[in-house]
């Protein structure tokens, strides 16, 4: 009795019922060619690793990453010519929350999983956050990602030049594939 008469006589405020507050929703991350990239994901990279300079220990990709939920972290994981449910993570970071929504990243991919005589698949996956199951790409939460392909055509002065008919699955999306690669 004394509260209710203390706040009364204050000019406060007592709430008995419960307010919902909105629930803010959880859009999914989108992944863009950065606009200064040597490598866009619209082209293939072509490497040459018999040329007469060494090769740089990393193949980087610039990108941003464009997602509405400011202050949430995102991974990501680079796979190279991997199906769903292959060992072929080579790259898992995460990039904190910078209050902005666009992201500038560099993905960095060894060049070691890119050699010649071959045509390869990199495919790079965000998410808020990943399952930890067999399939790699899961994300934690329905919808919450997004993925872009890089396709990279590797020789060398030895053997002879692959041909990106040699990928019969570079017009195929990976996931509405029925057969193994």
């Amino acid at each position: 009795m004394l509260t209710l008469v203390s706040s009364t006589a204050l000019g406060g405020c007592l709430a008995l019922d419960k307010v919902e507050l909105p629930e803010i929703p959880d859009y999914p991350p989108s992944v863009l060619d950065d606009p200064n990239t040597a490598y866009p994901s619209s082209g293939v990279i072509e490497l040459d690793f018999g040329g007469p300079d060494p090769m740089p220990e990393n193949l980087e990709l610039l990108v941003v990453l464009r997602d509405p939920n400011l202050r949430q972290s995102l991974d990501y994981r680079v796979f190279v010519d991997g199906a769903p449910g292959e060992p072929r993570l080579r790259v898992s970071e995460t990039v904190e929350s910078t209050g902005e929504l666009d992201r500038e990243v560099p993905i960095r991919v060894p060049m070691v999983h890119l050699g010649p005589p071959r045509c390869h698949r990199i495919e790079l996956v965000v998410s808020g956050e990943f399952t930890n199951g067999v399939d790699q790409r899961q994300p934690a939460r329905d919808n919450d990602f997004a993925t872009m392909v890089w396709w990279v055509h590797s020789t060398d002065s030895v053997t002879s030049d692959v041909s990106l008919s040699a990928c019969p699955i570079a017009l195929d999306p990976l996931y509405f594939r029925e057969d193994p690669l």
